[in-house]
């Protein structure tokens, strides 16, 4: 705690008693959190009492890791009803990561053993390796690579594989569970909104490269009717915790669940009718309304492919009967 019994507190007594570095104090003031004025002698920056105070209650915030973007909000509006909501959205957001991160774990716990299973094999005699481990005599980059897709395949699909006919055409929709994701969202209101929510939105991924480990997902944010002129439509990729989002995008937390997830063919709108026929029909999962229908763009490996640039995983989100 900082008690200053002066009306103005200079910017080195601030960082050298809260140990706050000048540059993020300037940071603070460019994004409209502080304000500071100038000390007519020696030109240097200076705070008032409440601005002190404001310095302290970010810097606190900022200790659990709370976005700028969040804390403006509560400055802008200090009241217990509006700190409360700040606060509960960013613990949403830290159990999504955390359960996120446990999947990594168990994941390179899983390729760990994988790994050390076939250092085994290797050490039982000249070229006797475990074919199940590696795909050729000499571990190599490519050997590395099977292992790896191995355990993540195996972490993405903790999923119940309920198949249904679907229409009789020989597909089938399988049943996953989503934990919560944390977005960066872009909604659009125009005759062919899709793109104009994706294209910016990745753009500013790939310039911050975000795209490593970023799902891409589609919804509707006004009821599609075929035919129609215009419908609104919105574009949301995971992010990591701590970016900032900036205008004209903003944050979403995709909340997770249970989802009923099928591969679509080129004929999206049919592909989802066959979705929901079958599931009305399911004897054991139903549609559930509260929660939003995705469609999961996954990159394709060859863009100028007649598939196109991504392939669409349908995403209902169900409940038990």
């Amino acid at each position: 705690m900082l008690t200053v019994q002066a009306e103005y507190v200079s910017i080195q007594t601030v960082t050298e008693r809260l140990q706050i570095t000048s540059r993020t104090l300037r940071h603070w003031e460019s994004k409209g959190l502080i304000t500071s004025e100038r000390d007519p002698e020696s030109g240097w920056r200076r705070y008032t009492q409440m601005m002190v105070t404001r310095i302290q209650l970010i810097a606190l915030l900022r200790r659990f890791h709370i976005p700028l973007a969040d804390i403006q909000r509560i400055v802008g509006d200090p009241t217990p009803s509006c700190t409360a909501a700040v606060l509960r959205r960013h613990l949403d957001v830290l159990a999504a990561e955390a359960a996120q991160l446990q999947l990594h774990i168990e994941g390179l716990h899983q390729l760990l053993r994988r790994v050390e299973s076939a250092t085994a094999s290797f050490s039982t005699g000249p070229g006797a390796v475990n074919a199940s481990a590696f795909s050729c005599r000499v571990p190599n980059d490519e050997s590395l690579v099977h292992l790896l897709q191995t355990a993540v395949t195996s972490r993405d699909s903790k999923e119940e594989c309920v198949m249904h006919s679907v229409q009789g055409k020989g597909s089938s929709f399988r049943i996953v569970t989503m934990y919560p994701m944390r977005s960066a969202a872009h909604e659009v209101f125009d005759s062919q909104p899709e793109e104009k929510a994706l294209d910016p939105l990745w753009a500013w991924i790939e310039d911050n490269r975000l795209q490593g480990t970023a799902r891409i997902f589609g919804y509707n944010t006004t009821p599609y009717k075929p035919g129609a002129m215009e419908y609104g439509w919105g574009t949301c990729i995971s992010i990591p915790q701590g970016v900032e989002i900036p205008q004209p995008f903003q944050e979403k937390l995709l909340p997770g669940g249970t989802y009923a997830a099928l591969d679509s063919s080129p004929e999206i709108y049919e592909s989802w009718q066959a979705l929901t026929k079958a599931l009305q029909t399911h004897s054991q999962w139903q549609l559930d309304d509260q929660r939003p229908c995705l469609e999961e763009h996954i990159p394709s490996p060859d863009p100028d492919s007649t598939v196109g640039r991504f392939h669409l995983t349908l995403l209902a989100p169900v409940t038990a009967r």
